[in-house]
């Protein structure tokens, strides 16, 4: 039967990034390290791309190295790589193996010149892949001999009947096919003239590979002398879908809130041929569901930020509140885009008055904090201290049903726990009787910690008429679950500590 994949022509609208990996199948470092640089491949695609090339160490019998041994092992010899996994990014050694590290060598090798126009067409067709790269300089470039053309097709992601024996259960951009050989061609003999179009095409019978959906195809320039990749284009999978939309982030959303109040912003990118002109984005929270919609004009592989806020319709849930988030309805018709599943917690809800217990560390002139209502107003403000190791209570006087943040400052910049001592703070419900409910506790290190609470039936009775006699109620309990009494006003010596009620 006739498989027909469309061709489609790209061209790079940015400058992407080439990021070339050498890996094992019987590697395990390896394989901590793929999901790594997998996350951050998937997060960047359109700002880069990856090829994953095979070692033949430590699993000899790698099938992926053992296909095209010569062209593996040249790309090997051309980095002198001997041992795996190794990273390069255009070209340079990846400095440090982590996330961080690759995301910023990514960002800034986009901040590169684009030097040469670089275009690139694929189709398949009855189990053959044809390639066609035309090569522009936008400027003269002297070097000719020193430069080659590398076209690679990639298999974008392959899951295996069983694990291999490193344990990985999947694969992405694994190299299937090195058109130009492990060496690249020459593209000319005397430089390359700003302005004149140099062209390449080849094909191949598909014999290697598990899904020819997902094969992409990677072209780019390397200046083989300094090992600098001048420019790179790729024909992805995706662009044998018209209409693709892929949602790659959500960022920006609270953790914690007060009340129904969801917000938030998503990273999409255009994965498919058509450009992208209008999408609607469903936010669901604990089932019920805001739209919004997107317009925009993306191009292959072009990406965009949306920010959502004013989701209010929904019910928070007594535990954790769940969301979805993904975009329908792309350029119009029933498509659909990968969903983002996430969550966030209440912030601790608190009925009548609150009441904040500081256990201060042994540098108690530095810790300060700052009670601010929803309108960012200070309605409460205390410290520095005077007392190391102390415990101070605290009773708020709120009469107005809100949203507050209580934020601890602390000069020295490291928090109230660690090398000088540990303290710790604890936020406490009270009742009209002055009973005490606990709400929530923790310590911080840092300049800043914020923690935020919802008060509802606010009442200022219960609040300043709090009795401070010991009540059963009443008790104090350390971060380690040691009960502290509560005291009267004033300085009390509980079991040698010192309680200061205010």
């Amino acid at each position: 039967m006739s498989t027909l994949l469309l061709a489609v022509t790209v061209s790079a609208q940015n400058r992407i990034v080439l990021v070339e990996e050498f890996t094992n199948t019987g590697c395990g470092p390896c394989a901590s390290w793929s999901p790594e640089l997998d996350a951050v491949i998937e997060n960047r695609f359109g700002d880069c791309v990856a090829i994953k090339y095979h070692s033949s160490y430590p699993n000899r019998h790698d099938e992926f190295y053992n296909y095209d041994p010569d062209t593996q092992q040249k790309r090997h010899d051309f980095y002198e790589v001997t041992g795996v996994p190794a990273t390069f990014v255009n070209g340079e050694a990846l400095s440090f193996r982590t996330s961080s590290c690759l995301d910023e060598t990514i960002t800034r090798q986009m901040a590169q010149p684009e030097r040469v126009s670089l275009t690139l067409s694929k189709g398949i067709e009855d189990h053959r892949m044809s390639v066609h790269a035309n090569l522009t300089p936008l400027q003269e470039i002297e070097s000719g001999t020193s430069l080659r053309l590398f076209v690679a097709a990639i298999e974008e992601h392959i899951t295996p009947s069983k694990p291999y024996p490193n344990g990985e259960t999947s694969l992405h951009y694994t190299m299937r096919k090195m058109f130009t050989g492990g060496e690249g061609i020459q593209i000319s003999d005397d430089g390359l003239h700003a302005g004149q179009t140099y062209s390449y095409g080849a094909s191949w019978e598909i014999d290697f590979c598990d899904d020819e959906t997902q094969l992409g195809v990677v072209a780019f320039l390397q200046d083989i002398e300094t090992k600098e990749v001048v420019c790179t284009a790729y024909s992805g999978s995706g662009t044998n879908k018209e209409n693709h939309l892929t949602l790659v982030a959500l960022a920006d959303t609270p953790d914690f809130i007060c009340v129904s109040d969801y917000y938030g912003k998503v990273v999409l990118r255009n994965d498919g041929y058509n450009m992208l002109t209008t999408a609607t984005l469903n936010v669901k929270v604990n089932g019920a569901l805001q739209q919004y919609l997107w317009s925009g004009a993306l191009n292959y592989l072009e990406r965009d930020t949306m920010a959502f806020d004013g989701f209010h319709d929904f019910s928070l849930s007594d535990e954790e509140n769940q969301v979805q988030i993904w975009f329908s309805d792309v350029n119009g018709i029933a498509a659909e885009s990968n969903r983002i599943n996430s969550s966030f917690s209440n912030s601790p809800q608190a009925h009548h008055g609150v009441q904040l217990r500081l256990y201060t560390d042994n540098k108690p002139n530095e810790t300060t904090w700052k009670l601010y209502n929803s309108a960012g107003d200070v309605v409460h403000e205390g410290g520095p201290y005077a007392d190391p190791m102390t415990l101070y209570v605290e009773n708020f006087q709120l009469t107005q049903d809100d949203c507050y943040l209580l934020e601890f400052l602390d000069a020295g910049n490291d928090g109230i726990k660690g090398d000088n001592g540990t303290g710790y703070y604890q936020l406490f419900q009270i009742d009209h009787a002055g009973m005490t409910q606990h709400l929530t506790q923790g310590n911080y290190d840092g300049a800043v910690h914020d923690v935020y609470f919802h008060l509802t039936e606010a009442s200022s009775t219960g609040v300043v008429e709090i009795p401070t006699d010991e009540v059963s109620s009443g008790s104090c309990h350390d971060l380690q679950g040691r009960r502290v009494p509560h005291q009267k006003r004033g300085v009390n010596i509980v079991d040698g500590k010192k309680v200061v009620v205010r």
